[in-house]
């Protein structure tokens, strides 16, 4: 996005990945006004990124009971299909992060040495020692 042609991103998904590339650009740029990446639109030196919203109220439609139930009967049913990879199960939008979380909150946050000692470096500066910077992270992890 940042080289030659800006604004440029290679698709994912394939074709799908493209039509969805395709369908953001025209939402967020010309339904916002904003402007598409189509040449004839100066870019100003930067990246821009327009903003498209649309507010739906599931009251007003469905009724919220009848779609948190579609919704958890579709995650399920999509969530029992087989896996491609037998050692990893169907995943659905917001399970790597629970997943995440879950580990973190058993094991920790994994961090490096020199982020660390970015940290501690930090705390010193806020008059925060070492060893009681040591003592508020806990053990490490593993």
């Amino acid at each position: 996005m940042y080289r030659e042609p800006r604004g440029s991103l290679l698709p994912f998904g394939a074709h799908k990945g493209y039509a969805l590339a395709v369908l953001t650009e025209l939402l967020a740029g010309a339904m916002s006004g904003g402007g598409t990446i189509q040449p004839e639109n100066p870019r100003r030196g930067g990246v821009v990124n327009n903003m498209f919203s649309i507010v739906v109220d599931p009251a007003r439609l469905a009724g919220v009971d009848w779609m948190r139930h579609e919704v958890d009967a579709f995650v399920g049913y999509v969530k029992a299909s087989p896996p491609a990879d037998a050692a990893n199960p169907v995943l659905v939008p917001g399970d790597p992060e629970r997943l995440s979380r879950e580990e973190r909150g058993r094991a920790g946050v994994p961090l490096d040495a020199a982020t660390w000692d970015a940290i501690v470096t930090a705390g010193i500066a806020m008059g925060v020692t070492r060893a009681q910077a040591e003592e508020i992270a806990g053990p490490p992890a593993g």
